[in-house]
């Protein structure tokens, strides 16, 4: 009973890091999309949230 309830959390925090990864990923894709229009000001903008 022990083991199964510890796969069972395990699997919840990692569909949820993943969760978290995805919309994450997603804002990032929205912001070098949103900055590439702007154009090379894209490239000095990167660093910087990767920093944050």
């Amino acid at each position: 009973m022990y083991l199964v309830r510890s796969t069972r959390t395990q699997v919840r925090t990692e569909c949820g890091i993943i969760h978290v990864f995805l919309s994450s990923g997603r804002q990032n894709i929205v912001r070098s999309v949103s900055s590439a229009k702007n154009g090379q000001n894209a490239a000095r903008r990167m660093p910087d949230t990767r920093r944050a």
